[in-house]
């Protein structure tokens, strides 16, 4: 009997694992001066995430904000609703349809993400420093190229969710198909 080909190295997997690794490792020597700003805004993971998502977009209906990060309505309102309490975003009633509320970030909510960046920032040369010459330049080199490849995956994904057909969604009161 024939035994099969060995199989090809998953290579996807390796590279989760290697970059899931690298950034465990560099979270562990480095998280030190962003986890505390982050402890002493008092905010979750999800409003902090809240925050770098309206930084990237811009304003945004609370509706969008919900399906960036994958919440419910219901929770994003409330999440939203603590962030308008510590002052770190506005919200305000959307220039085209009086029915939705528009919310971004504010000076003091950029401010905040501000000093996280850099802080992140400080975090990581540190670590980074302590490469060799070569190899903090095989990494920039492949950093390089692995953020033009993304960059060009993302404006395709781009295009293609602009272009694409929506669909329609189904009629609320209708039926579900017999099977």
């Amino acid at each position: 009997m024939k035994r099969p080909a060995p199989r090809a190295i998953d290579h996807a997997s390796r590279l989760t694992g290697l970059f899931t690794r690298a950034s465990h490792l560099v979270n562990k020597n480095a998280a030190g001066e962003s986890l505390g700003l982050m402890n002493e805004t008092g905010l979750t993971l999800p409003q902090m995430v809240a925050l770098f998502v309206l930084q990237h977009h811009g304003a945004m209906t609370v509706t969008g904000i919900a399906a960036a990060l994958k919440l419910s309505l219901a929770a994003t309102s409330g999440l939203v609703d603590r962030l308008v309490q510590a002052r770190l975003v506005d919200r305000a009633e959307d220039e085209t349809d009086r029915r939705q509320k528009r919310v971004a970030l504010n000076a003091p909510g950029r401010q905040l993400l501000e000093k996280l960046h850099a802080a992140r920032g400080r975090e990581i040369s540190g670590v980074v420093a302590r490469f060799s010459p070569e190899l903090r330049g095989q990494l920039e080199a492949v950093l390089e190229r692995a953020i033009a490849e993304l960059s060009d995956l993302d404006a395709a994904g781009s295009r293609r969710e602009t272009s694409a057909p929506r669909a329609k969604p189904p009629h609320r009161n209708s039926t579900p198909p017999q099977r």
